[in-house]
């Protein structure tokens, strides 16, 4: 089975983390940056999580009614077997999103791998069969992606906003954005003023041109 992917914004969202260890401490690095609220639940203490401002320590198991407080998903971390099965049953019950680290059958959802540059956000995922691909091809994809990704999609968003006022027609508006942002991937940087001005241009010569 395929599972839809979705980027959700989690900003100030609640998010439960339960368990503690290696693959609780991945999850938390991968979670902080998105400024979610993390009530991480542990029964066996925290001496190698380091104190974030973000995160609120909850030594003990995760309760029934913790749940009652709308976490956006819960995500358990080398936990017991039957602890696993248990707070899965119970999300799946309230219809919450869970993932347990290395059970699919538990899951409702999986983790990608990712690749971030600022707001460029790329996933992958094999729905949860191959972890170890998912991570690879990451490693793979990320030696493509550009190292001012950030400042590109800052660049695209201005100058989208610059066309729009400049040029009514969508159609041609959206060929020249498309042209540009192109020609800036292709570089791996912004476009100059020049540059932009020379390729609109020349693009509004050549849309003229056409029947």
């Amino acid at each position: 089975m395929n599972y839809f992917p979705l980027c959700m914004d989690i900003d100030g969202a609640k998010v439960f983390l339960v368990g503690q260890g290696k693959e609780a401490q991945v999850k938390l690095e991968k979670l902080l940056p998105y400024g979610c609220e993390i009530w991480h639940f542990s029964r066996n203490g925290f001496e190698t999580m380091q104190e974030q401002p973000q995160i609120c320590r909850l030594p003990r198991e995760l309760k029934e009614e913790d749940l009652l407080s709308g976490p956006a998903f819960v995500v358990v971390a080398e936990e017991e077997q039957e602890e696993k099965q248990r707070i899965s049953r119970l999300c799946r019950e309230k219809q919450i999103p869970v993932n347990v680290v290395d059970e699919p059958p538990l899951c409702s959802f999986y983790f990608p791998a990712l690749i971030t540059r600022g707001a460029f956000t790329l996933a992958i995922s094999t729905s949860g069969k191959s972890p170890a691909a998912a991570s690879l091809l990451r490693q793979r994809f990320e030696k493509q992606i550009p190292d001012r990704m950030e400042e590109l999609l800052d660049w695209s968003q201005a100058l989208r906003q610059q066309l729009r006022e400049e040029f009514p027609d969508g159609n041609f508006r959206r060929t020249v954005l498309r042209r540009l942002v192109a020609l800036a991937m292709e570089k791996e940087r912004p476009l100059t003023q020049e540059e932009t001005k020379k390729m609109v241009d020349e693009l509004a010569k050549e849309m003229e041109m056409q029947p």
